[in-house]
Formats: C-alpha cells, structure tokens, sequence
C-alpha cells in the first residue's frame, strides 16, 4: 500500500488506490438521502446516553466527547447511511461508533495517532460492543500521516453488512459484519484519549 500524507485540508496524495476512492464517491452519490447536520451550537440535548462516566463540553466552536458513547437520537432508527463528521485527535485517538441501537451494542471504530514525526503514524482500532462486553478488537496500521490539532474529515459509508471509512476523502478501511442491523451514530472516549468534533451530518 502506497504511504499517504493527509492535508489537513484536502485529500491524501497516493500514487495507487485511485480506484478505492472513486468506488467510495460512487456509493455516496447513488440514491437520493436526507442530512442532517449539528454544530453542537444549539447544545447537546439531542446526544443520548448511559453509564458515560463525564460530560461534553464545549471548547471554543468544538464539542470533546467525555467518557461512554452517546448516540444522536436523530439517526437512531437508521440502518443504512453516510455518516460524516470533523474532528482532530488532542491525545491518542478519535473514537466514533454506528448502528449503535443503545449504550451496550454498537460497532465502534478509532483513529489512533502514534509517534510524532513525517513517517506514517497512523492506526485503525475497530470492534464490535454486544451487551456492553467489547469483543473481536482488530488494530491496523494506516499508511496515514496525521499531526495533533488538526481538523480531519472522516467519512463512514454503512450499507448492508458492509463498512467503509475515509479520512480526507482517501478510503482506509473496508469490512463486513452482520450481527447489527440498525442504529445510530455517536462518540466515545476511553480513558487517557481526547478528541474535539467540530460537526456531524448523516
């Protein structure tokens, strides 16, 4: 897999993997969808959750995500969508989750940032949570550059029992699994991790 370096504005630069790009960009443009969109500036009335153990809070135009998921009650009856947001890594990772049906079952994905330096740095954590027990952890390397405080736009494409992730348009990850069939997008954040998110559309 060629290395890419993520702007922190545009797409990664790659001499391969062209087609995967373009394979992402076909799926988000068939079909005709409803979006909606949250800047967090009205509040976070419509983020639901359980056992989290902290609050959001706003940080100068940004939310950080505190503790156990919260799902968006608005994408909760949702099965298939496009879930988009920003955000930037402050300390380790950047934690989301989808088809999440409540705080105890959901598919949860993170972007890890390791060492600091122009070589890629970058990994994928994925996992399933069934009855609030994590199972089947999978960490990837990524052959992603990223840099602490930097917005970066990820994109997830849920269809069916498949799952694809973006950063900055360059698709990252591809699998499939069938055991959740419909929920809601939300965030997280473990223990030694931040986060910001600046905006989330479905």
């Amino acid at each position: 897999v060629a290395s890419v370096s993520i702007s922190p504005h545009g797409k990664g630069q790659t001499g391969q993997g062209g087609g995967l790009g373009t394979m992402l960009g076909s799926l988000v443009r068939s079909g005709t969808y409803s979006t909606s969109r949250d800047d967090f500036r009205a509040g976070l009335g419509d983020w639901q959750g359980a056992g989290f153990s902290g609050s959001w809070v706003r940080d100068h135009g940004y939310v950080r995500p505190v503790g156990g998921v919260r799902i968006w009650d608005r994408s909760a009856a949702l099965s298939d969508y496009e879930f988009e947001f920003m955000g930037q890594i402050q300390h380790k990772s950047l934690d989301w989750a989808f088809r999440a049906s409540d705080p105890r079952n959901y598919y949860a994905t993170k972007l890890t940032m390791g060492r600091a330096g122009p070589l890629p740095n970058a990994g994928l954590v994925r996992f399933i949570v069934l009855d609030g027990r994590e199972r089947e952890r999978v960490e990837l390397p990524l052959p992603l550059t990223l840099e602490s405080g930097v917005d970066y736009r990820v994109r997830v494409s849920v269809r069916g029992n498949r799952f694809l992730t973006s950063v900055n348009g360059q698709l990252v990850s591809s699998w499939t699994d069938a055991r959740l069939s419909r929920g809601g997008v939300g965030f997280f954040s473990d223990d030694g991790e931040s986060a910001l998110l600046k905006w989330v559309s479905v």
